[in-house]
């Protein structure tokens, strides 16, 4: 305590401001920040005020050099999430299967269709060699949505939803998670909605894809859950293109 409150004398520390922005893609420092104005940005705390044990670095140092790769980054939720990783300081990698003009300047994309096992690896493998095996985050977003009678949903409706939607995921996941092991380090984000929970009439393909995808989140999160964060984003609502 005596050391931190030399740094802060001599202005090497501050105090964070309550509701300061310390991450992004944070919102649980955000909140313990918010609760705890003393924390300052250099300690590391270790179980000490409030119980709470998290280091809190610059927030220059978090993101510097840190990697995201992006799937379904052309469009909608996956457009807005690259903007925002970029304009964050992360190389950006993003992946998509159409529309890549629509990627923002400063990203790297690559066009790959994810349901196809062989490709998903290859855009894995350009990725690890361009980062150099660094992968701090990865978001599992790209997927389809279609509404049709469950008597209407054809074989090819529904390889297409499940291909794109949980096959992609899996692929992907298996490609880059051995990076993230190595390092005992990284978060990986999938996408899902609120329908692989309640489900939706006229939407029965979509809402197993994504039913699909929760349950493989919460196996796989229980598997490595000492190495490394992985979590379901279930979305309520988002206003984007149809089938994107």
């Amino acid at each position: 305590q005596a050391q931190l409150r030399r740094k802060k004398q001599e202005g090497q520390i501050r105090d964070f401001v309550p509701g300061e922005d310390f991450s992004p893609f944070d919102p649980a420092a955000r909140a313990i920040i918010a609760a705890c104005p003393s924390l300052s940005r250099d300690v590391d705390y270790s179980r000490q005020n409030h119980g709470i044990t998290m280091v809190l670095i610059r927030k220059e140092e978090l993101v510097l050099g840190k990697t995201a790769v992006i799937t379904g980054a052309s469009g909608g939720i996956g457009q807005a999430l690259t903007e925002s990783f970029r304009q964050a300081g992360y190389r950006v990698f993003c992946g998509c299967n159409s529309h890549p003009e629509r990627l923002p300047e400063g990203v790297w994309g690559m066009a790959a269709d994810l349901t196809d096992p062989q490709q998903a690896k290859a855009f894995a493998d350009v990725v690890l060699q361009q980062c150099g095996g660094q992968v701090d985050v990865l978001i599992n977003n790209a997927g389809v949505a279609q509404q049709k009678l469950f008597q209407d949903i054809s074989d090819d409706d529904w390889r297409k939803m499940t291909g794109v939607n949980l096959d992609g995921v899996f692929y992907l996941t298996r490609a880059l998670l051995p990076a993230m092991i190595r390092r005992q380090k990284g978060r990986i984000i999938n996408i899902s909605s609120m329908w692989g929970v309640v489900g939706a009439s006229c939407e029965v393909h979509y809402s197993a894809s994504k039913a699909a995808v929760i349950g493989f989140t919460k196996a796989l999160a229980k598997e490595f859950k000492y190495l490394i964060a992985i979590i379901t984003s279930l979305v309520a609502y988002a206003a984007t293109p149809a089938g994107i």
